[in-house]
């Protein structure tokens, strides 16, 4: 529960990409939004909420599988949420208070309230805090950015956005166990544009921090066998506390310099030549304010407490042998301390985009480049070649005009630092024995937890990009048709590793004898391929009849990811190293060839119309978004009764097997309607309703651990059924 800034270093899956590979990055753009108005301002208000019991107001509709209506109506899980209720608030402004100059604003506050209970139904309520609890969800984001144009060659814009977020959680089953999570912070930029003799040089400057940490959290955490004061689940543990407070900052500063040169021509072909320079400092760093420890073994004992703290005086009911009393024999101890990571990035980049005009045969457009990275902390430099090649066919005219896409690009993942954090934090992590309740902590058996990972061996992950693809205008409609294919390669896996170098199956985290030599190590072992294809059809211009406004969007996407990891926390499992024959749909293969189970639905289809109507002072619109996702098989683990058997050195036996399960398709729609009156100042109501017909759609396969390698059972969880939002708001 030791939460601290995690940023991604696999490349993540995206439908989302360009042929266009550009080479700037690292600098969090500002909106391009800018005043036009001598003032202008807007505000509203928006609401949704929800109640599963029956007979109750609810402006959600929920679909629960039979099994589950009691423990979801009984939820100790801000994942299942039996009631709810969310407040937006919104405001923005702007002024245009010069030709040369303006400012624009907004604030934006989520406000969400989830009332759980503390404590699971089998746990009884002589606790002396709360049995029900309500979670809370408060965001807020502050922007303001203001631009000056100095003159027609000079202009500078500034921007300051404060994105704190306050969340209340509570340790399910555990006595005094709130804590608060503090989140987000501050980012400010500054941009200048300077159209100078050659081009145009643009500058940006920005400085962001960020913070994940923990507060107001109890010190310690116990946890006792059931006894006559520790009294609250008679059918399993008792537990008290928290994890402590740390604090988790991440700083960076950005500078970046590019210079666009103005076109060379040369007869029919056109030259624009880039250059960019990117310097950033990063530094990040966790740090725990004051001893934890959590003890998680209790034992019993015939002698009487001294030390009520980790002894408990109460009486132990199935105790015998006169040992009625239980103590915390074993803990981990999160020892007080700061890890702290300092980086300096360099980027650099250089590109090329030529236009040839090949008259009656058509047009191309290219784009050749190079970018290359390093930083301090990997050591390691990464090129990375990107290339886009588009060609426009002769007949461009008359809005029928013909382009096919090809792209050809390297992305690298540069930043690695949540790996670091997370090894560096396990050097204040250590396991305490003692062998009675006299003995004191700090004279207690003392072994360190610990990584081995040398990260300057790293690879630096990368995927490459190759895209394909056509765009076809029809008069007043655009068809674009694109395929993707991503090689995704040095990605990040985890692993235990024995001292003598070997792998283990278990975790390093056990407290077993086999496992005392071992260090959790990253390796780059991780790799994932995708195949992406999507096809857009949409009207260009509104089509009007008698008065009505109509845009119309049809889209396709097929997306088919496979990978050999979970996520970058994957264990590197033994059997997948010593090919461990499985049954997987009814064939026999090693454990290492089991596709990812990462439930991806194959392919959606989307249609999205948008209508509206003008009426006096008054304008109607209506959106809809109608949406039909694929169906699939996802591979369950059967119990031991079902499972497959194979000859092994002569005998029948039966091995882990998988079976498919399918997840039938699902089909949604959701509307937004809209009213705008105008009598000099707007107002405004708006009626959203998402999955309008109610339908009950499953979102995934709910699995539950039966075996350490592979059992798992399948319980179907529903998506939300029909949900309803409300907003009013006001434009000045």
């Amino acid at each position: 529960i030791d939460l601290t800034l995690i940023e991604s270093i696999n490349m993540q899956d995206s439908n989302i990409s360009a042929a266009y590979g550009h080479f700037s990055g690292g600098v969090i753009e500002a909106t391009t939004k800018k005043a036009t108005k001598l003032f202008g301002a807007q505000i509203s208000y928006q609401i949704t909420q929800g109640d599963a019991k029956e007979n109750k107001f609810s402006l959600t509709s929920y679909h629960i599988n039979n099994d589950n209506i009691d423990s979801f109506l009984n939820s100790t899980s801000a994942s299942n949420q039996p009631k709810f209720i969310k407040h937006f608030f919104r405001a923005s402004l702007e002024s245009k208070f010069s030709q040369n100059a303006g400012i624009v604003a907004s604030f934006t506050t989520t406000q969400s309230f989830i009332p759980l209970n503390a404590y699971a139904q089998s746990y009884i309520t002589t606790t002396l805090d709360s049995a029900t609890k309500t979670q809370k969800r408060q965001s807020y984001n502050l922007y303001i950015k203001g631009n000056y144009d100095i003159n027609d060659n000079i202009s500078l814009e500034a921007s300051y956005a404060y994105m704190p977020q306050y969340n209340q959680y509570f340790i399910v089953n555990t006595k005094d166990s709130g804590f608060d999570m503090l989140s987000g912070g501050h980012q400010a930029g500054i941009k200048a544009s300077f159209d100078n003799n050659i081009g145009i040089l643009k500058m940006q400057s920005n400085l962001n921090i960020l913070e994940n940490s923990r507060t107001n959290s109890k010190n310690n955490m116990y946890i006792w066998s059931y006894s006559t004061t520790k009294n609250w689940n008679p059918k399993g543990n008792n537990s008290e506390g928290g994890y402590g407070n740390v604090n988790s900052k991440q700083i960076t500063s950005n500078i970046k310099i590019t210079q666009e040169f103005d076109n060379i021509s040369f007869k029919n072909i056109e030259n624009f030549f880039n250059i960019g320079l990117e310097l950033g400092f990063t530094n990040a760093y966790y740090e725990r304010l004051e001893d934890t420890i959590v003890g998680f073994k209790a034992t019993k004992s015939a002698a009487s407490c001294t030390d009520t703290q980790w002894c408990d005086p109460g009486t132990i009911t199935s105790s015998t042998n006169g040992s009625n009393h239980q103590y915390i024999s074993r803990a981990t101890l999160y020892q007080a301390g700061k890890i702290e990571l300092n980086s300096l990035e360099i980027g650099s980049f250089v590109e090329d985009d030529i236009n040839i005009n090949l008259d009656n045969f058509g047009e191309i457009q290219t784009r050749i480049g190079l970018r290359f990275d390093f930083d301090t902390y990997m050591h390691k430099a990464a090129l990375a070649p990107r290339f886009s090649f588009n060609y426009n066919a002769p007949w461009m005219k008359n809005n029928f005009d013909t382009q096919f896409i090809f792209g050809a690009n390297r992305y690298y993942g540069r930043n690695i630092f949540a790996y670091r954090l997370m090894d560096a934090r396990s050097s204040l992590q250590w396991t305490l024995n003692r062998s009675n309740e006299t003995t004191k902590w700090e004279n207690a058996t003392k072994t360190q937890n610990k990584n081995d990972t040398n990260f300057n061996k790293l690879k630096i992950p990368y995927s490459d990009e190759l895209t394909g693809g056509i765009s076809q205008n029809l008069d007043l409609f655009n068809i674009t048709m694109k395929y993707i294919h991503r090689f995704g390669r040095d990605e990040i896996r985890r692993m235990c590793q024995k001292a003598d170098g070997s792998f283990s199956s278990l975790s390093c985290t056990s407290n077993s004898t086999s496992t005392k030599d071992t260090r959790y190590v990253y390796t780059n072992k991780g790799v994932s391929e995708s195949s992406i294809i999507s096809l857009i059809l949409q009207n260009q211009k509104s089509l009007d009849f008698f008065g009505l406004q109509n845009l119309f969007l049809i889209a396709f996407d097929y997306t088919n990811t496979k990978r050999n990891y979970e996520d970058y926390n994957d264990n590197i499992a033994l059997n997948e190293l010593s090919n461990q024959l499985i049954s997987y749909n009814g064939k026999i293969i090693p454990y290492a060839e089991k596709p990812t189970d990462n439930f991806t639905r194959p392919y959606t289809l989307k249609l999205n119309t948008t209508h509206s109507l003008s009426v006096w002072k008054t304008t109607f619109f209506l959106n809809n978004l109608f949406r039909y996702r694929s169906g699939y098989n996802a591979m369950i683990s059967v119990k031991d009764d079902y499972k497959d058997s194979v000859m092994i050195d002569g005998t029948l036996t039966k091995i882990d097997t998988f079976k498919p399960y399918k997840v039938k398709a699902a089909f949604t729609w959701d509307i937004r309607f809209g009213i705008e009156f105008d009598s000099g100042n707007k107002m405004f109501i708006h009626l959203d309703i998402t999955n309008v017909l109610n339908a009950k759609n499953i979102a995934i396969m709910n699995l539950s651990n039966y075996t350490p390698t592979a059992g798992a059972t399948a319980t179907p969880v529903y998506e939300i059924g029909r949900q309803i939002y409300l907003e009013f708001g006001y434009k000045f």
